[in-house]
């Protein structure tokens, strides 16, 4: 994040294989991660996923800069990770 503005995500396999101190953050992001807006549909939301075949998905404001947050499925690819300090829990 740049501020509020989303720039890049990296993944811990891509770190891990990145090998030099020197290499910046932005040079390993590329597209690892698919992104959408609060205004995606669910299901297309979920098409992204299954296209990536990841499990993290980027939630942008409608603006298409301002990072709201990240989807992110469990293994099974079938139920949500929750975060329990956001439900309060």
């Amino acid at each position: 994040l740049d501020g509020g503005r989303y720039v890049c995500a990296v993944d811990r396999e891509t770190l891990a294989d990145a090998g030099s101190a020197a290499t910046s953050v932005r040079q390993l992001a590329g597209a690892l991660l698919p992104v959408a807006t609060a205004a995606t549909r669910t299901r297309d939301a979920l098409v992204a996923l299954d296209t990536h075949g990841g499990t993290r998905l980027v939630v942008l404001e409608d603006d298409g800069q301002t990072y709201l947050g990240l989807v992110c499925l469990r293994g099974d690819r079938e139920r949500l990770c929750l975060d329990s300090e956001t439900l309060g829990v």
